[in-house]
């Protein structure tokens, strides 16, 4: 901001402005210095949650590996189909399936029909 009025010394030849704007630089350098210091704490402190996060993982994985249960993977697959169609039949699996393929020929599929009649009493 441009002062009203400025004094270049008076009688004694020193810059007032310069001196008042070295002042305000000296008196804000802790503040700065503070700022980078927090900049400094704030990467350290994300790169530590890093760390903590791989961690977890790491003891996520190992824990699957001690009791077994990365190991019970189980897939089903229905294939042969032409692209774009449906599958007319669904496969899963479980623990207790058994290893191997299985071939399934589909030789018509099922149509719904309505039934009606008319109400019958006994007597």
């Amino acid at each position: 901001m441009d002062s009203i009025a400025t004094f270049q010394g008076l009688a004694t030849g020193i810059n007032f402005r310069d001196l008042v704007d070295q002042l305000i630089q000296a008196e804000s350098r802790p503040v700065q210095l503070l700022e980078a210091r927090k900049t400094e704490l704030d990467r350290k402190v994300t790169a530590w949650g890093d760390f903590q996060s791989r961690v977890q993982t790491i003891f996520d994985r190992a824990s699957e590996l001690s009791d077994g249960t990365v190991f019970n993977t189980y897939k089903a697959a229905v294939t042969g189909l032409a692209a774009g169609a449906s599958a007319p039949v669904s496969a899963s699996a479980s623990t207790s399936a058994s290893e191997g393929s299985y071939g399934v020929k589909v030789l018509q599929l099922a149509t719904r029909e309505k039934v009606g009649g008319a109400v019958v009493q006994d007597r």
